[in-house]
């Protein structure tokens, strides 16, 4: 989520200052680190003991600014994505939620928000100020399908996005990446297989790998640079030089602009 700010910083000219980043997957702190390298990073499990993550923010980031400040979370989803058909875990992905929501009441911010998966505004619908599902891609200029419960202190009024929207289509235009679908009407197949045309919003970004091509019989891995760019994430993350092409979709299916 703190690198959304940044591409909020560069798409839209706002002045978004993250003061610092907490996460428990040094992989994540890494990238956090190359891309806003004057951001103090710090590694810390969330999820256990709320008082001590109180004491651990307060090292960084005293407590006397909390109350002025806005205060974000991108919770762990994976426990209850429907992605996740082996290990889903929907108790589990609920009850990190209601952690994250509870510490964040204890901090007492200026306001607060999280994002997590969907699914979970039923469940948390009586429990919190608001809560709802925002199809992401109508309020952002992304290429691609995104939609995420955002989990607030106070109710939130998004604006729909009213520029110019870009498609897979326009980004093979120039055939640098697939030379063979230069001038081409093309497809694309999602990792769970489903097609849709390039000219439309793309499914959702995941750690899969998506395929493009004029036919469904003869598609190839959409260029990772590509990918980037139906986030509207291309020139915003600084990767590690030996981190896999795998694990950069992992990592960039985490965002949320």
């Amino acid at each position: 989520m703190t690198n959304g700010l940044l591409m909020a910083n560069k798409t839209y000219g706002t002045n978004f200052r993250v003061r610092f980043v907490l996460d428990q997957d040094p992989t994540a702190l890494d990238i956090h680190r190359r891309s806003m390298p004057d951001v103090p990073v710090v590694k810390w499990t969330l999820g256990k003991s709320q008082a001590r993550t109180l004491d651990v923010i307060d090292q960084h980031f005293p407590r006397q600014h909390w109350s002025d400040s806005i205060f974000l979370a991108s919770v762990d989803c994976k426990p209850g994505s429907n992605a996740n058909f082996q290990d889903r875990d929907m108790p589990e992905c609920l009850r990190f939620t209601k952690w994250m929501i509870r510490c964040f009441e204890r901090i007492n911010p200026l306001m607060w928000m999280i994002e997590q998966i969907p699914q979970v505004r039923k469940m948390l619908i009586a429990e919190v100020p608001y809560v709802e599902i925002v199809p992401l891609h109508e309020i952002c200029p992304m290429a691609s399908v995104r939609n995420r419960a955002i989990i607030s202190s106070h109710p939130l009024d998004f604006e729909k996005y009213q520029g110019e929207r870009v498609h897979l289509q326009d980004f093979l235009a120039d055939g640098k990446a697939h030379p063979k679908l230069k001038g081409k009407r093309a497809i694309v197949v999602s990792p769970f297989g489903h097609t849709r045309s390039a000219s439309e919003l793309t499914h959702t970004v995941t750690s899969g790998s998506f395929k493009v091509g004029e036919h469904v019989s003869d598609t190839e891995k959409l260029d990772f640079g590509i990918v980037e760019k139906l986030l509207g994430a291309d020139d915003v993350f600084s990767w590690p030089e030996d981190l896999s092409e795998t694990k950069r979709r992992k990592y960039l299916a985490q965002i949320v602009p």
